[in-house]
C-alpha cells in the first residue's frame, strides 16, 4: 500500500506531478547557489605530485611504476574536465608515427594506466594499457595536419621536435557534465601510472583543465 505525498515549493505551492512524474532539473553535486564561488583550474600532472616536476620522461617500470598525479585541495573542489596532453620527440630527426611512442619506435612495452585514487583504492580508466602515440590520440585528438601527418606537428616544445597533443574529454565519464570531481580535504588523486623507460623523449606532460568550486 503506498502513501500518497504532497510537496510544496518555495512558494508555498504545491508541485505539480505530471504523468506520475515528479519534474526535476539536473544540476551539479553541490547545486550552484549564491553561496558558492568558482574558479578557473590548471595544474601538471608532477612526479609524486610533487608540484614541480611536469616533465614525465622518466625511467618507470612494470614492478616499480612512476606515479604522475594531481591531488584534491583542502579547501574547494576540484572538477577536471579535460587532459591537455603533449608527446614531443625529435626521434633523431625523423617524424615519429602513430603507431610509435614519442619517437620509441614501435610504442613502449608495458604502457601506461591513467587512474583515479580514493582512500587508498586505485581505480583505471582502462585494464588495458597505452602503449603508443595512436592508443593516446583514440581518447581524443583534434587533426591537426592530413595524410601521415595528421594529429601531429612540429616544433612544440623544441624546434626539431614533432608531437602529438592529444585532448582528453572528461565530461564524458560524469552525469552531470562537469567531469571528474576531487573532493575538498580528502586524498584523492587523477594521475598515471608510467611503466616503462621513456627518458629519451623530449616531454611528456598532462595539463589538467576545469574549475575549483568554494563553498562560503
Amino acid at each position: 500500500m503506498s502513501t500518497p505525498v504532497k510537496i510544496k515549493g518555495g512558494n508555498n505551492q504545491f508541485v505539480n506531478v505530471i504523468d506520475g512524474a515528479l519534474v526535476v532539473s539536473q544540476l551539479p553535486v553541490p547545486a550552484f547557489t549564491d553561496e558558492i564561488l568558482s574558479l578557473p583550474y590548471s595544474m601538471f600532472f608532477t612526479i609524486n605530485g610533487d608540484g614541480v616536476t611536469q616533465n614525465l620522461n622518466v625511467p618507470g617500470t612494470l614492478e616499480n611504476p612512476t606515479l604522475a598525479f594531481i591531488s584534491s585541495e583542502q579547501d574547494s573542489d576540484v572538477y577536471i574536465k579535460e587532459l591537455k596532453i603533449i608527446i614531443a620527440d625529435n626521434a633523431g630527426g625523423v617524424g615519429i608515427q602513430l603507431s610509435d611512442f614519442g619517437g620509441i619506435d614501435g610504442g613502449v612495452t608495458n604502457g601506461f594506466l591513467p587512474y583515479f585514487e580514493n582512500k587508498g583504492l586505485r581505480i583505471k580508466f582502462n585494464e588495458k594499457p597505452l602503449l603508443n602515440n595512436l592508443d593516446f590520440v583514440m581518447l581524443g585528438s583534434p587533426a591537426l595536419g592530413s595524410d601521415e601527418t595528421a594529429f601531429r606537428v612540429k616544433g612544440a616544445k623544441t624546434a626539431a621536435d614533432f608531437a602529438y597533443l592529444p585532448n582528453w574529454d572528461l565530461t564524458s565519464f560524469s552525469p552531470s557534465n562537469n567531469g571528474v570531481r576531487l573532493i575538498a580535504g580528502t586524498k584523492e588523486s587523477l594521475g598515471i601510472e608510467i611503466r616503462d623507460n621513456i627518458t629519451s623523449l623530449d616531454a611528456f606532460e598532462i595539463l589538467a583543465i576545469g574549475f575549483r568550486r568554494f563553498i562560503k
